[in-house]
């Protein structure tokens, strides 16, 4: 295996963000996590996004605020990964509590003949082949069964585990699911306590022995190290001398602003 594992955190936070996400999010552990899939995280009021104090590491993946992709990013969105392998397809899913109308969403996207999957949700649905022996039995969890038969999805966690405890009422609703292929380079799938905040679900770590193709560095400027004083003389010299003519139409102000930049960017 990979001295570093590709790691897998998931995690439902109650739409909390001062409770709940603010602590998770802070946890060492989930700072070490290649992806961090959040069920119901806080959805800020004013802008179309959520708590993401992890600029700096991680990038934000939240749905569009309108159309189909903003209601099917409501329960499920996709993530395609690069590896060795071959493309990986990563999908966060959440169900709510009562239905039983999301779960076939994922079966739409999976229709693409991707091979290599894993799922992770909430998806709020008792089945005996998840919750084990003592769990009540969904109507709506035939369908998710039916989804793993036809995508062809290992169940990753052990049946029985406790994935929430609400008030003493234990269930397993929380899953991990991957096809064979990925099941083959799985090492861990365990409840992350080390990760878990003051939410009545507990989080689930997933560690992967899948090498990731490495991010194209984008390379940036370093403004602050930019020598300002030759810049503006530089500037000055290449601008014209006589004040420009009037700028009337589209054309001229194109041409003008061209001028500008192809100005700044020989400099710098």
């Amino acid at each position: 295996m990979n001295n570093t594992p590709f790691t897998i955190i998931q995690y439902n936070t109650h739409r909390s963000r001062d409770v709940v996400m603010a602590d998770f999010l802070a946890k060492p552990q989930v700072l070490k996590a290649d992806i961090i899939a959040v069920q119901e995280p806080w959805e800020n009021p004013y802008n179309d996004t959520t708590y993401h104090p992890l600029k700096q590491t991680h990038e934000l993946l939240f749905r569009p605020a309108q159309g189909q992709a903003a209601e099917q990013g409501e329960f499920c969105q996709e993530v395609r990964l690069r590896t060795k392998l071959g493309e990986v397809s990563f999908f966060n899913t959440y169900n709510e509590c009562g239905t039983t109308d999301k779960v076939g969403h994922p079966s739409e996207l999976l229709s693409n003949n991707r091979r290599r999957i894993m799922i992770a949700g909430d998806f709020n649905l008792h089945h005996l082949a998840w919750g084990g022996t003592e769990a009540t039995h969904d109507t709506g969890a035939d369908r998710l069964i039916e989804l793993c038969d036809e995508a062809d999805l290992d169940l990753w966690p052990e049946p029985g585990i406790i994935t929430r405890d609400q008030n003493g009422e234990q269930t397993t609703i929380d899953l991990f699911f991957g096809t064979p292929a990925l099941t083959e380079r799985l090492a861990v799938c365990e409840l992350a306590l080390d990760c878990h905040a003051d939410s009545d679900h507990l989080p689930i770590r997933v560690l992967l022995d899948i090498d990731t193709e490495p991010a194209i560095e984008v390379k940036r400027r370093l403004w602050k190290a930019m020598d300002t004083e030759k810049f503006d003389i530089f500037v000055a010299d290449n601008l014209p001398r006589l004040p420009p003519p009037q700028l009337t139409t589209p054309q001229q102000i194109d041409e003008a602003v061209n001028h500008l930049i192809d100005i700044v960017q020989r400099e710098v």
